[in-house]
This record gives structure tokens, sequence and C-alpha cells, in this order.
């Protein structure tokens, strides 16, 4: 009796939760007959898999089938037909993960501290063969595969003869006349000797190990200079991909996998290429989990670093890093973690000091999206931009840039690093005097009276100082550059689109200005999304719209919402469901009542609120009506200094009876 097919020695199955793995055999047989499979651990057999029927045997040949095999080992199998034995000697079920990208992901550092192995940590090698996963992970010259040694070949010697991908396959083995594969004592001493390849994959393995008390596969097949278009799952008939390398490695494991650890991009930070990135990834994610049957596979990414290579273009490598920080809102069960803030060992690589705090960063990722841990957060994400005028001195700026996921809030070791204010060519300005961390939120203070026309980044060209992470050690997001202010045409085609009704195109709009916009962008968004029905119930107001400047959105949204409650203040709420008491005959009973409202908003809401001013305009018209006019030059006395510069309140308190309506509109147009 022989297996053929199976388990190999030392392999890790994905388990299946809530039941074990599955894992399907077949061979040779001489007895023909049912096949009985005991499976043992370190203790002896297991006595629920001990002569388990698993199978048939007839006409030289065996099948089997080993179902809900639990979360462990190593364990040892033995199948029987009659008195035929076959046995796998090895193998544990856990969890796989598929590592891929380029170099930083291969592991390029200095061998100077990598990870000590865990007996639970198995690694599948370029020879396709299962092992205890030490670094260095991948060692390409003992793949049996032409087109990686070729690959390796041009990277290693820099030979001027292209792309290897775009050469005839037979030139291919050309280049490798001299350059055959590894054996395994070749291999093995390289790793024994290799000063370089210490990476990511072993400190990941070993803290997924530890999160989830189960062993650890890492299938190795990430390749060091390559591009997306070597990745691509469609190539040319003449071109060879590693796309196609990928699927055949998963899919000769006879396994489904975790998930994927990805970094990569470097290779596209070219003017001609970083355009496509987010594009190539979407196919390329959408292609692997098609061909490997697992729609909902989860991709764990990196989001590339630094280079010191005074070859780089900073907009095309900052562009990556932009669309890397997108892919989540694009792409359903995809993380990114950053790694700007982290040590290098070279130009361009991440450093044998930094693998520890990336791997621990994407565990986070991986037990909230693989194991939905519902305690962990997603990575830290830009929430808004925000400029507020006079920060202190007659010519400063505040530029308030408020993250969400960031647990414990923001910190920095020494003086918070890494924002950057830009001209459009980018050249970086020296304005940026001082950086204060408050909750969530970094504070900016800028030595300009206006920041028009600049750009804000985070992590601003290749070779940025980036120190600021939440309390778990999550490094903010490379961002930018991101306009500060929308120009005057974008908001009034945002306006626009809002009071002709087309939500959508409003929506739209909206939200490619939102992050660099001012609060009335945000403001506007927010109520086309209402009009158009994406916000089902007004739980809260977005905070701009807290502010007393944007009181007219809030008449808008009341008269939609046939007066809902949508200030967070009782009282505000109520009085704004008779905003309109001012437009017809009103009963006196309704009179009393915004009478009663607007004296008790007036005496017990802070000046400074939406719903203090929405009391003092109402019981102005209502003292118009009544012919109490002395009461309103109280009345202007009591606006708050915050609310002395809002366009619309000094034609509110101008109005006459009878323009009231016309008014709300004009004020809601002038936002």
């Amino acid at each position: 009796m022989k297996i053929l097919s199976g388990p190999g020695e030392g392999q890790v199955l994905q388990r299946r939760p809530p039941r074990g793995a599955e894992a399907f055999l077949s061979g040779t047989c001489d007895t023909p007959g049912p096949v009985l499979a005991t499976l043992a651990t370190v203790d002896g057999p297991m006595p629920e898999w001990t002569g388990r029927p698993c199978g048939e045997a007839g006409q030289g040949s065996f099948s089997a089938r080993l179902d809900d095999i639990p979360a462990g080992g190593p364990y040892r199998l033995a199948l029987a037909v009659g008195s035929e034995r076959a046995e796998i000697a090895s193998f544990f079920v856990g969890d796989v993960w598929l590592l891929a990208g380029q170099s930083n992901m291969e592991g390029i550092a200095d061998m100077t501290a990598p990870a000590e192995p865990d007996p639970l940590v198995r690694a599948l090698s370029l020879r396709s063969e299962w092992r205890l996963a030490t670094d260095p992970l991948h060692v390409l010259w003992e793949s049996p595969h032409d087109l990686l040694r070729a690959f390796w070949l041009w990277r290693e010697v820099r030979w001027n003869i292209g792309d290897p991908f775009q050469l005839p396959l037979a030139w291919q083995a050309d280049l490798l006349a001299e350059r055959r594969q590894w054996t395994p004592d070749e291999a093995e001493a390289y790793r024994r000797t290799t000063t370089k390849g210490a990476g990511v994959g072993v400190w990941f393995g070993r803290e997924m190990r530890r999160r989830s008390g189960v062993p650890q596969g890492l299938l190795c097949q990430a390749h060091g200079g390559s591009s997306l278009r070597q990745w691509d799952p469609a190539p040319p008939a003449e071109r060879a991909s590693l796309y196609s390398l990928l699927v055949e490695t998963v899919r000769a494991t006879g396994q489904p996998v975790a998930g994927v650890l990805w970094y990569q991009g470097e290779s596209d930070a070219s003017p001609e290429n970083a355009p496509l990135y987010a594009e190539r990834m979407k196919r390329l994610v959408a292609a692997l989990r098609r061909d490997l049957g697992q729609p909902g596979l989860p991709w764990l990414t990196v989001q590339i670093a630094r280079s010191f290579n005074p070859a780089e273009s900073a907009p095309a490598w900052n562009a990556v890093q932009e669309q890397q920080r997108r892919l989540p809102h694009l792409v359903e069960g995809l993380e990114v973690a950053a790694a700007v803030d982290l040590p290098l060992d070279d130009l361009i690589h991440l450093g044998a000091a930094a693998f520890p705090r990336l791997a621990a960063r994407l565990a986070r990722c991986a037990d909230r999206l693989v194991y939905l841990n519902s305690q962990e957060e997603p990575s830290p994400r830009l929430q808004s931009i925000r400029v507020r005028h006079g920060g202190g001195m007659p010519s400063s700026t505040r530029i308030e840039v408020s993250f969400e996921a960031v647990p414990g809030g923001l910190r920095a070791a020494g003086e918070p690093s890494g924002f950057t204010l830009a001209l459009p060519n980018g050249i970086p300005q020296p304005v940026l005097y001082k950086t204060v961390l408050r909750d969530n939120v970094a504070i900016l203070h800028v030595a300009l009276q206006s920041v028009e026309g600049l750009l804000l980044s985070y992590g601003h060209g290749t070779t940025p100082y980036c120190n600021i992470t939440d309390g778990r050690d999550f490094s903010l997001p490379v961002f930018g550059p991101i306009p500060l202010t929308a120009t005057a045409k974008s908001l009034d085609l945002l306006r626009k689109a809002v009071a002709e009704g087309h939500w959508a195109e409003a929506i739209r709009l909206g939200r490619s200005l939102e992050e660099g916009g001012s609060p009335a962008i945000r403001a506007w968004t927010w109520l086309a999304t209402v009009f158009l029905g994406e916000e089902k119930e007004i739980t809260e107001l977005p905070a701009e719209l807290r502010e007393p400047r944007f009181l007219p959105i809030l008449w808008r949204l009341a008269e939609a919402r046939s007066g809902a409650a949508i200030l967070p203040s009782p009282l505000g709420a109520k009085l704004l469901s008779l905003h309109r008491f001012a437009d017809r005959e009103t009963d006196p009973q309704e009179l009393m009542a915004v009478d009663r409202l607007t004296e008790a908003v007036l005496r017990k809401e802070s000046p400074d609120s939406a719903s203090f001013l929405l009391a003092l305009v109402m019981r102005h018209w209502l003292n118009l009506r009544l012919g109490r006019l002395p009461e309103n030059a109280i009345l202007r006395q009591k606006i708050p200094e915050s609310a002395r510069d809002i366009p619309w309140l000094e034609a509110a308190l101008q109005a006459e009876p009878g323009e009231f309506a016309a008014f709300r509109r004009r004020a809601l147009l002038g936002i």
C-alpha cells in the first residue's frame, strides 16, 4: 500500500471552524476492502480515531477521506487495508497563511535577530517541502521552477536583459544554463551562513499561534522586485506570471488558506504604473478569491514604508501609498497596516527590529478579519480634516486631523512628527511649528493666516520621519497629499446638486472632497445622504451641524423629516419642529409654545450651541409678529462672539414678517 496524494510530511492542514480539517488521500493497494484510519498523537492513538472507516480499496488503488480532524498536532496517520499499511509520520491542523508580494515580505533584513522557531509554526518552502519555519523562509534557488530562478538571476546580477517575464519561455532556459536548482544540502548551507533573510513571516506565525493556540502554516510565495504586472492573473499568452505559480502552489496543498499576507508596491511606484495600482489590486484580489474558491478570502496587506533610493519618484511613491490606504474602502475583507514608522536595514528594506512590531499589527488585523474577534478594531483610519483660524496668534491657523480606530489615543515618543504642508508642486513649506496630540485628534499649529492652496500629507515623500501611533502601536497611515480647502466652485456644484435634488451626484462629489474639504462640504454631503435615504434614522448629527452657522441646513432637514428630533438638545429639537410658525397665520397656542420654548432655550442652553441661535432668531421673529420690538434690541446683545461672523445671521435679524420663508431658502444657499 502506498500513498500517492494527500497531506505531505509535516504539512499544516487548514481547519474549518466549527469543524476540523478534512483531507483526501489516494494511492495504490493490492488488497480490496475498506480503508481504516488510525490517528495518533505523541500520547498514543486517539480513541475516536482508531480503526475509523474512511474509504475503499479495489482494483489496485484506494481512496479515502478524513473529516473533522481536530486542530492540533503533530499527528501520525496510519491507513490499513487488510494486512497492508501506509503511514504519514507527521502532520498538523491549524491555520495556513499565504505569504506573497515582494522583498519586504520575502525577508531581506539582517539576520542579527531573527525570530526563534516555534515547533508548531511550519513553512512550505519554495522546494514545496514542509519544514520548521525559520528565517530565511524564501530561498529562491531551491525552487524547481525555471521561471522563479530566472527572475532571481535577473534581480541578483542585474543583467541588462530587461524583464525576464517579457522574454520568450525558451530564452529563460538559456539564462539558467549555469544556474541549476540547488540541492537540499546547498539550500541548507545557505540558510546556515547567509547574513540576510529575516522577515515578518515567522514572527507572524508565532503571534498567531499564541493568539489561537493552534499550529500555523506559512506558504512562501513572495518574490523581491516583483510588480503587480508580474502578478497579473491574466497575462498575455507569451508572458509567464507569478500568479499562476501562486495558485498552483495553493491547489497542490489540497487545502484552503485562512488568509493572504501581502506586502508589495515598491516596484509599482513609477509615474506610469502608480495610477493603476488600486485597479490592479482589485483585479488580483478578485481573481485569487475566484480561483481558490474562497469568495471571502481575507487579505492582510502592508502599506509600503520608506525608500532612500534617490531614483524613486516621490509623487508616485505617495500615490501608491494613498491608494493602499483607500483599499479597505474598495475591497471588502481587506485590511492595511502602515509601516512608515519602522526602522530599515538598507535603503528600502525593513530591518530585523521592525518585524516583531509589524507582525503584531498584522496579527491584530487577522484576529479581527479571520477569527472575527470583535474586541479588535481596524487599523487607524483618517476621519476628517478641519481648518480653524486663530490658533493662538493673529497670523496662526489650526488644522485638526481626526482619526478613527485609535484605541488608547494618539501618542508619540518625543515631538510628534510626520505631517507636512506642501505646495501643489510638492515642495514642503516650513510653516508647521507645533503638533499636539489629543485623544484621536492631531492638532497642527501653522504660522499662516490662511492655508488656502496648500496640501496636507502624513509621510510626505519617500524619506519621512513619522512617529505617531495609537495605544496598540499601530502607525498612522501615510495619506495625501490632500487639498486643505475645496474650491468655491466645488462647493457651489455641491450646493446646486443638493438644491436640485441630485442626491447621488451630490454624495459622490461631496465624498471626493470630504477629507480635505471644509465643514460645509461635510455637512452638505451628510444632508444629501439623508435625502437619498442612506440615513434611515437620524440618531446623531455630524459635529459640523451642531455649529450655529449650519442652522439653515437644520431648517431644511426639519422640513424634509416633518419636524423630526434632529438636534441633540431635547428643547432645541422641540423648538426646531415649530420652525415654520413664522410662515403662516399661527394660532395663539402655537405662539405661546414658541414663546415658552425660546425663553427656556435662551436660559438653559450654551450660547455657542445651534439650539441657542435657533431660539434667538425665532424669538426675534416672534417679537416682530407680536409687536414686542424693544426686546429685539436686547436679543442682539445676546449674540455670542462666536456667531457674529455668520453671514446669514444679520440678515435673519433684519427680515420682516412675510419674508421668513424666502430668507430661509437664501440662508441655505449661503452656507
